[in-house]
């Protein structure tokens, strides 16, 4: 992981876990919202996640909502997700085959400050081995800087 070894090398890094509280809640199947929200730069980026609420640390989300806020440069964007509405045979219905699971503050050395979503997937053929993690790196008014 290259990429990953120079953003961690040449910038300071804050992260925000969007689903930190699902290994631990008590199950009850329902769906459950959570919200998160953190200040980068002039940007405020809040992420709304609904998952199914089970007592695996399997994530189950239904949907997914990453929007950025800078007032400073006008800017309000929902950020573009890789997640995408598979079927699995869960009461809720469909799922999300990959979610955003935190959101980092990345600050480059020159004082920059860069979105960080890090993915992980469950479902689908294309999440096995390297490709269940990956990352996409956004600028603070919203462009996704990230090739692929």
């Amino acid at each position: 992981m290259i990429i990953r070894n120079y953003i961690l090398a040449t910038l300071t890094l804050v992260f925000a876990p969007i689903l930190a509280p699902l290994a631990f809640g008590d199950s009850d199947g329902k769906h459950e919202l959570i919200k998160k929200t953190i200040i980068c730069g002039d940007a405020e980026v809040t992420a709304e996640t609904m998952y199914i609420d089970t007592k695996t640390p399997e994530i189950i989300c239904t949907r997914q909502k990453i929007k950025l806020v800078n007032q400073k440069k006008g800017v309000v964007k929902i950020l573009p997700l890789d997640g995408k509405l598979v079927k699995k045979k869960f009461k809720a219905g469909p799922v999300l085959d990959a979610v955003a699971t935190s959101v980092g503050c990345l600050k480059s050395k020159a004082g920059t400050s860069y979105i960080l979503l890090w993915y992980q997937c469950n479902w689908g053929q294309d999440c096995c081995g390297d490709n269940r993690e990956w990352q996409r790196l956004f600028s603070v008014d919203g462009t996704n800087l990230t090739l692929g």
